[in-house]
């Protein structure tokens, strides 16, 4: 069992950590039910502890004062918190302006095997669209 000392060093055993990472292409949804934005499919040769991120450049919505959830599924079932999209100047989703990048995470120790990672998202009205490049990345560390 490795040990981590105060320091951050890990002794004992040698970690070993293996990146997938999937480029998704600009979307749009004026779906109030939760629907797939795109998925990264991968394998692990063992048990590990996985770091899930999503990251995206912006997304804005058509209709003033309507939000934009987010969330995260491992194999169907959903990993960390839903967030919903915040504003630099509020709570709230304007128009087209005054827009931030978005980045989801979570973690879970996921057994060996085959897995999908899926990001979803909905909207409470008005129309979604989420420019340039989205990602999502895994991160799998193992002994």
């Amino acid at each position: 069992m490795p040990r981590v000392s105060e320091r951050g060093r890990v002794s004992g055993e040698i970690l070993k950590a293996k990146l997938f990472r999937k480029a998704g292409s600009s979307a749009s949804t004026s779906s109030t039910s939760f629907v797939n934005l795109m998925s990264l499919s991968f394998v692990l040769k063992k048990r590990s502890v996985c770091l899930f991120q999503a990251t995206l450049p912006w997304a804005s919505n058509s209709v003033k004062l309507e939000d934009i959830y987010f969330r995260l599924l491992l194999d169907g079932s959903v990993t960390g918190s839903v967030m919903k999209y915040e504003h630099v100047s509020g709570d709230y989703v304007t128009a087209g302006s005054d827009i931030k990048p978005i980045t989801l995470l979570s973690n879970e120790i996921v057994e060996a095997g085959s897995h999908t990672l899926t990001l979803q998202w909905r909207v409470t009205g008005g129309t979604a669209n989420m420019g340039s490049t989205p990602y999502l990345y895994v991160i799998g560390i193992s002994g």
